[in-house]
């Protein structure tokens, strides 16, 4: 299942992807336009990738995606609208996918909990974060 959480304009703040997806192939959840592209793939025994490698290109990114995948254990996610208003509450669990590409969250651990968070670097600990709330 794939489930978008949007603000009151309907702007996409976050994806929630959760593990019960069957498609064979590789499936894109995220708009070609976004910054951040986040695909699921599923192949047969057998099936081959070509060797490859990813031409150099310049991109502007003016925002920073997050993708967490929770591994085990449970997280509350919630997200916020970019006027840092609650939108939704969601309790991540092991297989969980949340591509947040906009707004506001935050995390609560609810069981210990691994996941790996990914997102568009340098990150920059100084100057990459406004706390609010």
């Amino acid at each position: 299942m794939i489930e978008k959480i949007c603000d009151s304009t309907g702007e996409i703040i976050a994806l929630l992807i959760q593990p019960n997806i069957k498609e064979i192939g590789v499936n894109f959840f995220t708009d070609p336009n976004w910054p951040m592209q986040v695909a699921r793939m599923s192949h047969k025994q057998g099936h081959t990738i070509a060797a490859h490698t990813h031409n150099p290109r310049s991109s502007h990114i003016n925002t920073t995606s997050e993708v967490l995948l929770v591994q085990a254990g449970k997280l509350r996610a919630k997200l916020f609208s970019r006027e840092y208003e609650l939108l939704e509450t969601r309790v991540l669990e092991a297989g969980d996918v949340i591509v947040i590409m906009t707004g506001g969250h935050s995390f609560e651990v609810m069981e210990d909990c691994v996941f790996f968070e990914v997102k568009q670097g340098p990150y920059d600990s100084n100057n990459d974060k406004t706390i609010f709330g």
